[in-house]
C-alpha cells in the first residue's frame, strides 16, 4: 500500500491516508498496467472488486473521480499517457472531450470473460 495526501477512493469516494493501486480493468483478465487503467483505491474496496469490471452504474457514480485521477496522471505523464489511451482504450486519437470518450469506452465491456461489479 502507498501514502498519500489528498487522494480519494475512486470507488467509494472516501479519503485515503493509504490506498492499494486498483486495475480498472483487472491485470487478470487483461494484462495491462496503463496509467489510464490504474486507479488509487482502498484496500478492502479492491478486494472486494477483485476481477470484476465496473458496471456501467459503478463507472457512473465514480465518473468524477475517474476522470480527476486521469487528469493528473495526464498532466504529469501526457504522452505516455495519450499514447496508451489512444491505443488501449478509445482506439483513435482524442478529441477535446477526450475524458468523456476514456468514460464512456465500450473497452470496459468487451473485455474477454467480463464480470460485473455492481
Amino acid at each position: 500500500m502507498k501514502k498519500t495526501k489528498g487522494l480519494y477512493c475512486v470507488w467509494s469516494g472516501e479519503k485515503l491516508s493509504n490506498y492499494a493501486m486498483d486495475h480498472l480493468i483487472p491485470f487478470s483478465l487483461w494484462g495491462n498496467n496503463n496509467l489510464w487503467n490504474l486507479m488509487p483505491a482502498k484496500a478492502k474496496v479492491n478486494n472486494d472488486k477483485s476481477n470484476f469490471i465496473p458496471s456501467p452504474d459503478r463507472l457512473a457514480y465514480a465518473g468524477e473521480r475517474l476522470i480527476r485521477n486521469w487528469q493528473l496522471i495526464k498532466q504529469h505523464e501526457e504522452h505516455l499517457f495519450i499514447l496508451e489511451v489512444e491505443k488501449n482504450l478509445v482506439g483513435h486519437s482524442l478529441e477535446n472531450n477526450w475524458e468523456e470518450q476514456c468514460l464512456t469506452s465500450d473497452k470496459y465491456l468487451r473485455t474477454p470473460n467480463y464480470k460485473s461489479w455492481a
